[in-house]
């Protein structure tokens, strides 16, 4: 990113071990997140992610959705945004995360040998010119 006041955002995905949402989401919010603002991570967000039920896909010429209704928000994948001021604060701050000695020390307290994740995404995401988040 170029100068100016916007922010760099990075949006996570992961794919939970069957059953462990409850436990994921523990952890997150009274172990992560205090290592987020340790290393200058800020938080916006983290969301269930949605399975919607089988249903026909609805398609016309503006485009296509899926009705929503009996959407169920148990399953085992969820996602998070984080900002930085820079793409070089981003790298930064995720390289002390990683090498921080209390960060595996608490993750194991939290989790002990039963991981959560299985699975994750990135996305780096820059806003859009229009964006009301900068």
């Amino acid at each position: 990113m170029e100068g100016g006041d916007e922010m760099f955002y990075e949006m996570r995905t992961y794919r939970l071990n069957p059953g462990r949402l409850d436990a994921f989401l523990k952890r997150f919010e009274e172990v992560s997140l205090p290592f987020f603002e340790k290393h200058g991570i800020t938080f916006i967000g983290c969301w269930k992610i949605g399975e919607l039920p089988a249903s026909e896909e609805v398609v016309t010429d503006g485009g296509r959705w899926k009705p929503a209704a009996g959407t169920r928000f148990d399953g085992d994948q969820v996602a998070y945004m984080v900002a930085f001021e820079s793409v070089a604060a981003r790298d930064s701050a995720w390289e002390a995360f990683v090498h921080d000695p209390e960060w595996p020390k608490a993750l194991n307290a939290a989790e002990g040998t039963e991981r959560s994740v299985a699975g994750e995404v990135f996305d780096l995401l820059e806003p859009a010119s229009f964006s009301p988040m900068k």
